[in-house]
């Protein structure tokens, strides 16, 4: 988030960095703390990233996810071209845990994809 958190399910790193201490290996998960974290990649489980469309004539999608929460913000990117469109998340539905990504204007005749993950 904004203050300098992260909260992921699973992290992998070679090496995790937190302030004056080094961790190379993290026997137990739990939560990891720290001003910066660093490494080669950043893994994400299914729980909290995944990949959707817009379908052709559609101009929005309904993503379900039970990691949803009122601190939630949801990151996309489109996978290729979105054609001149602009996704963006309409709504997120913390009740029925599901987030509505849409652009604005007309349908395409072709279908968008995108992938999109989670952060608190």
């Amino acid at each position: 988030d904004l203050d300098g958190n992260l909260k992921v399910n699973q992290l992998q790193a070679e090496t995790v960095v937190a302030g004056e201490k080094q961790v190379d290996e993290v026997v137990e998960m739990g939560t990891v703390r720290g001003q910066i974290l660093q490494g080669d990649r950043l893994k994400l489980s299914s729980g909290v990233s995944g990949q959707s469309q817009i379908i052709s004539g559609e101009t929005e999608a309904l993503i379900e996810d039970v990691n949803l929460t009122e601190t939630s913000k949801v990151s996309l990117t489109a996978k290729g071209s979105s054609q001149g469109k602009v996704l963006y998340v309409d709504k997120i539905d913390i009740k029925n845990k599901t987030f509505t990504v849409k652009f604005d204007g007309s349908a395409l005749d072709e279908s968008i994809d995108f992938y999109w993950f989670i952060v608190d």
